[in-house]
């Protein structure tokens, strides 16, 4: 895919990296809370929340695609105002919007059951 199919500035970018940060923190912090405090594991699986958030914000970061706004069909410019994507573009950029979600579900779920077996 080319750089077009893309549909956050730099600066979207750098948010949805930092959330993604935030979020794996909260994570981590919270598995480390649960399994020294030996939490019943029914309570484990609520971190997949936190877990999907970071990766949601890792993979839109990398792949510079916000899956909200691909599935509105904007896309947000430099001057952090928001256009709608051309036509042309909007068939990569849902299936890009498809593999990331995709993707977060496989992650959180795989770290969700890392922590639960723990």
């Amino acid at each position: 895919m080319t750089e077009q199919t893309t549909n956050l500035s730099e600066r979207g970018v750098r948010r949805r990296r930092t959330m993604g940060i935030i979020w794996l923190a909260i994570s981590i912090v919270a598995a480390g809370s649960m399994i020294l405090l030996n939490s019943a594991r029914s309570w484990r699986l609520v971190l997949f929340v936190p877990f999907a958030f970071a990766a949601v914000g890792f993979l839109q970061a990398r792949e510079r695609t916000c899956v909200a706004l691909g599935m509105a069909g904007k896309r947000e410019n430099p001057d952090g105002t928001y256009s709608n994507v051309p036509t042309a573009e909007c068939p990569a950029i849902d299936r890009k919007v498809r593999s990331i979600m995709v993707r977060v579900v496989l992650i959180a779920v795989a770290a969700t059951a890392l922590i639960w077996s723990i």
